[in-house]
């Protein structure tokens, strides 16, 4: 009856145990899921975006020399001329013994602003030529001083980016200088009289004053025009750049050859670009939220082999990440996990699943990444977007994806 007894009542301490350390544990705080991250060595790139287009870098607008009768126009946009060869558009000019005092004089005129447009294009193919002929022999001179160590290759970048510009304002004014000598014969052939032109049939063909293609049409259909309409443009699908306008505030931090990334743009990969020129004066826009902004138009320049932006072409839509600032593997966490405490820079760093409030010293950031440059050190784990229920000297745990 005794050992019953005794039994009963141990087991009614066992209970009654049992029921004290559940109230007990119930007291004791659980860990708080919280996302977590390590820091780790990242590049680092601060960008300018925005939102950009193609444009083919010489575009030859072809005019109606003279007014008068035009056949309809056969080329169709992507069509490919030749300069000097392909006929892009057949007119009939009145005649001149028909032409009043006014016309007869305008058509003179013509001719002698066609003629002054010919020597400066002249004049500018020949400075374009010299100086293409000096970046040439700098190019060399630099070479030969980064063969022997003397310059690093950011500088022989640049040289090598002056070449490149100045061979395309050489190339564009050569194609200029045959623009004005058409231009010229057109405007003279407007006071050849009938029994004079070519074939005798009274018809005069307009050629194409540059190599390219056929971007768009002005006028298409058969019918009379005047002196100056604008016909059809020629360009170079081949020689595109980028125009991207920048808010005034953003643009003041870029750097002419600043490195570019194109995205977005309907290819499978970005492609790589240089920031080529800025533009002196900026503008006015109305944003979508009807907002004014100051705005200036910056040019980048496709420095990715053609192949593979083959199917761009002009007028296309793009965005541009201009970088203003870039460091490579280097200390980093995400920005996500950096708040401000007591002014400073702070994480919460897990220890044995404590957070452990930590105050940092960053560098560069991004909207991805922040470079660490005192109180982590790489493999260290932060907590990522913290809760309000996190506090120095909270139990946290990895949350369950």
């Amino acid at each position: 009856m005794i050992k019953l007894k005794l039994t009963k009542n141990l087991l009614y301490w066992a209970m009654g145990a049992v029921v004290i350390l559940m109230i007990a544990f119930s007291f004791v705080p659980k860990p708080v899921p919280q996302d977590f991250a390590q820091a780790t060595k990242n590049d680092i790139a601060v960008t300018i975006h925005s939102e950009g287009k193609t444009r083919v870098r010489e575009n030859y607008v072809v005019s109606a020399p003279f007014a008068g009768h035009m056949l309809r126009l056969e080329s169709e946009p992507g069509d490919i001329v030749i300069a000097g060869v392909t006929v892009v558009a057949i007119m009939e000019p009145a005649d001149p013994s028909l032409l009043d005092a006014r016309s007869l004089a305008q058509a003179e005129a013509r001719i002698s602003a066609a003629d002054a447009a010919l020597d400066m294009a002249q004049a500018t193919l020949t400075q374009r030529e010299a100086e293409f002929n000096f970046a040439v022999r700098e190019m060399e001179r630099a070479e030969e001083l980064f063969n022997n160590q003397n310059i690093s290759t950011l500088e022989k970048e640049k040289y090598e980016l002056s070449r490149s510009n100045a061979q395309s304002l050489f190339a564009s004014a050569t194609s200029a200088e045959q623009m004005a000598e058409y231009e010229l014969d057109m405007a003279k052939a407007a006071l050849i009289p009938p029994s004079e032109r070519t074939s005798g049939s009274g018809i005069i063909e307009v050629k194409a004053p540059v190599s390219g293609v056929v971007l768009r049409l002005y006028q298409e259909s058969e019918g009379v025009v005047l002196a100056g309409k604008p016909l059809l443009s020629l360009g170079d699908q081949d020689d595109l750049e980028i125009v991207v306008d920048m808010l005034s505030i953003d643009v003041v931090k870029l750097e002419i050859g600043d490195r570019a990334i194109i995205d977005h743009w309907g290819g499978d990969a970005p492609l790589d670009g240089v920031v080529r020129l800025v533009e002196p004066s900026g503008f006015t826009k109305i944003s979508a939220l009807g907002i004014e902004e100051q705005r200036v138009n910056v040019l980048v320049d496709i420095t990715s082999p053609p192949e593979n932006w083959q199917a761009l072409g002009d007028g296309y839509r793009v965005e541009v990440f201009a970088v203003i600032d870039e460091i490579k593997n280097i200390l980093s966490i995400p920005v996500s996990s950096l708040f401000r405490h007591q002014g400073n820079w702070s994480v919460f760093k897990v220890i044995d699943g404590e957070a452990v409030l930590t105050s940092i010293e960053i560098g560069l950031r991004n909207n991805q990444y922040a470079q660490i440059i005192n109180g982590l050190n790489e493999g260290d784990t932060v907590i990522t977007h913290p809760s309000n229920d996190v506090v120095d000297g909270t139990n946290v745990v990895a949350r369950k994806n």
